[in-house]
């Protein structure tokens, strides 16, 4: 009896934490981590630099992190786009049909349809807001930390660089420059290294067509790791190896013995990497000490950090498909060293905080429900999944028919 009283109140603890959590089920996990955290750090954040606020205008920038995350890269620009499209035009055509059935026509108004309606309108408006509320937020912490003393960034710099030396005996970034004799390998590290973005956005699709429950713990993960590195961003305000040690954007405290080491390696450079890194320089991600900004988003790094979430979420909708990408996240984690764009130590860092990010969101994803649960909060992507599913349908049934009639005519 004992025995089973301890488990009823076990059990009965459990039940008020889901509800405490929860909020008793009113609202997804998604409102608070994506939402209500965000915006306090974005009010903190503009409380130290009220001047962040203007990096909203990047999101529709290409190559910024925010248009990144609204677009994808690649070819898959032109896929989020027309989603994008697809969906403010169906919201637009249910509300035409909402309203006509309230005001225009109201005896033959279908209940069921216009509750469907709203459903729509409500989802979609959510949707948008826990992509457009985070971003703006990382916007904004972003710009706070770029605005830095040059001394803190040489500090920091050096200090990873020396970490480096320490945990493996090398400067990792330059003494991987060895490389850039072999053309194939010069050419895969690059590739892998920017391909990021267009492998996370055919993430983000894939997930989205497996399962919508997949999708919104990719969501989550994605935007905790930005908020998870924020604090040792501020902590390390470094910038990359390429613009300390060889544009040299900091021109004073960089050890002789660090010049004397790496100067060897920096003649090896590859041209592709050159331009890489110049180009980075040279756009709004780059540092610019005229101004006193600096890129110093370098520790923990989130190309790994994103990476990592890719290849995780990879093995969730698909082994084969995990298998494909395992040797893509090897060379981009060579690539992001390769290319003088981190520290190893900044790999290691970018590494632990997606696993934690995935640790947290697998914890409240456990004490939340799923999708089907909020019939309010996710329609439109139910919606959405059932068109692209039923689109699919008949291109396959109508490419049957096609390869039927043209192998008949071939005979």
């Amino acid at each position: 009896m004992t025995g089973l009283l301890h488990k009823k109140q076990n059990m009965q603890k459990r039940q008020c934490c889901i509800t405490a959590l929860d909020l008793t089920g009113q609202m997804p996990i998604e409102y608070y981590i994506l939402i209500i955290f965000p915006i306090i750090i974005f009010i903190i954040g503009l409380y130290y630099s009220p001047g962040a606020i203007l990096g909203v205008k990047n999101i529709f920038f290409s190559g910024s992190t925010a248009h990144f995350l609204f677009f994808g890269a690649g070819f898959f620009e032109l896929s989020f786009f027309f989603l994008y499209v697809y969906l403010i035009v169906k919201v637009a055509a249910r509300f035409k049909i909402f309203l006509e059935e309230h005001y225009l026509d109201k005896k033959q108004k279908k209940y069921s349809t216009s509750i469907q309606r709203k459903k729509l309108i409500k989802s979609t408006l959510f949707l948008s807001t826990i992509f457009i509320v985070p971003t703006v937020s990382m916007l904004a912490g972003l710009i706070q930390i770029s605005v830095v003393d040059a001394r803190q960034v040489a500090t920091s710099s050096n200090f990873l660089m020396h970490l480096d030396r320490t945990l493996f005996g090398v400067y990792v970034p330059f003494w991987l420059q060895q490389l850039s004799g072999n053309r194939v390998v010069d050419f895969l590290l690059y590739w892998s290294y920017m391909s990021l973005a267009t492998v996370t956005s055919i993430i983000f699709i894939a997930a989205f067509l497996k399962d919508i429950n997949l999708l919104r713990k990719l969501v989550v993960s994605f935007f905790l790791v930005v908020m998870i590195a924020l604090p040792s961003w501020y902590i390390f305000p470094a910038v990359t190896p390429f613009e300390m040690y060889r544009n040299k954007v900091v021109t004073s405290n960089i050890p002789p013995t660090f010049v004397k080491t790496i100067d060897p390696y920096l003649k090896m450079t590859s041209v592709r990497v050159a331009a890489l890194d110049d180009g980075i320089i040279g756009s709004a991600m780059g540092s610019h000490p005229e101004d006193g900004h600096f890129h110093v988003s370098t520790f923990p790094s989130m190309h790994i950090a994103w990476g990592t979430l890719a290849l995780y979420f990879s093995f969730l909708i698909s082994v084969p498909l995990g298998v494909l990408l395992t040797p893509w996240f090897f060379f981009n984690t060579l690539g992001s060293l390769y290319t003088l764009e981190h520290y190893g130590v900044d790999v290691i860092a970018g590494f632990l905080v997606a696993v934690t990010a995935i640790i947290i969101t697998n914890y409240f994803f456990s004490k939340t429900k799923k999708y089907n649960e909020y019939p309010e909060f996710f329609y439109a992507l139910e919606f959405l999944q059932s068109d692209i599913v039923r689109l699919a349908k008949r291109a396959k049934t109508a490419f049957v028919v096609f390869a039927k009639k043209t192998l008949r005519s071939c005979k």
